[in-house]
């Protein structure tokens, strides 16, 4: 299990560092998202800090999927010391993804981080979204979350 763990970011790490040219769209299971103007994509599977939001995904096969969810859920369980752990689930594309959201205290504001997995398109994905917005609702979403996501709980 450390070693797929390890593999994945061994291969995140290379595609971050092998970007040299300007991504403009993501691409989410075949769905292709504009990146917005003041956000600069990593990858065409990850944006970072854009308007408060950093938002990454990976596709697995059937069997990996639950496995890996589990390993980095309880991995950043682990490092997140005192961060309260709920159900989450959303739709995107049509695709069901559940998982946790942890919410915690970072100076005087909370900070929240998904991690979600399911099929997008007969794709199993497994995505992270880390954000200061407490996501319970779609009034709540704004930016590229709303692009993402098309139904809450």
């Amino acid at each position: 299990m450390k070693r797929i763990f390890t593999l994945i970011l061994v291969f995140t790490s290379i595609s971050f560092f092998a970007q040299d040219k300007k991504i403009t769209f993501l691409d989410l299971a075949g769905n292709y998202i504009q990146v917005p103007k003041s956000c600069k994509a990593t990858s065409e599977y990850e944006l970072l800090a854009c308007d408060g939001t950093s938002i990454q995904w990976s596709y697995y096969s059937e069997d990996l999927l639950q496995a890996v969810s589990e390993q980095i859920i309880t991995s950043y369980e682990q490092s997140a010391a005192g961060a309260s752990k709920s159900a989450f689930s959303a739709k995107s594309y049509g695709g069901q993804l559940t998982g946790v959201k942890f919410e915690q205290k970072s100076g005087s504001h909370m900070t929240y981080q998904y991690f979600l997995s399911g099929k997008i398109k007969d794709k199993g994905v497994m995505m992270t979204v880390g954000t200061n917005t407490n996501i319970t609702s779609m009034d709540e979403l704004s930016g590229i979350l709303k692009l993402i996501f098309e139904e809450i709980g």
